[in-house]
């Protein structure tokens, strides 16, 4: 058995700190540059070069908190994590644990590293994040093991 680990995050769109002005959202940056867009997701959307923030850094966290959880099952609804067909019966088991109030560990099993190579492969032809039917805006990984 081969298994995979990563932990997911969500920042939470609809508690932006910065303002909305002429129908422009607007959000000022450390180093003094303010980002404005007619839409909060460009904002977290890594391929607009222009207004995304950045994963990680410390602009889109105070733009956009962290998501915060009481429940395994909370994090998990909240996610709509469900596997995409072409990869699906590659998956043997998936476990969830809530190991913060906003972080949520995914542990995926594989049959073999072969069936592993196999995910990756459909994820890469199918164009899919992270294998899943869906990826919601503001979610991130980090720890991939």
């Amino acid at each position: 058995m081969f298994e995979h680990t990563k932990i997911f995050r969500r920042h939470d769109i609809n508690s932006f700190t910065g303002t909305y002005v002429n129908n422009f959202y607007q959000f000022t940056k450390q180093n003094g540059q303010t980002v404005s867009c007619s839409r909060l997701e460009q904002m977290l959307d890594e391929t607009d070069l222009v207004n995304f923030l950045g994963w990680q850094t410390e602009d889109i966290l105070r733009a956009f908190p962290l998501k915060r959880y009481d429940s395994v099952t909370s994090a998990v609804v909240d996610l709509d994590f469900q596997w995409h067909e072409s990869v699906s019966d590659l998956v043997i088991d998936t476990e969830y644990e809530l190991i913060d109030s906003s972080s949520l560990k995914c542990t995926y099993f594989f049959e073999s590293e072969s069936a592993w190579d196999e995910f990756n492969l459909m994820i890469d032809k199918h164009e899919l994040a992270h294998g899943f039917k869906q990826f919601g805006i503001g979610i991130f990984y980090e720890g991939a093991r």
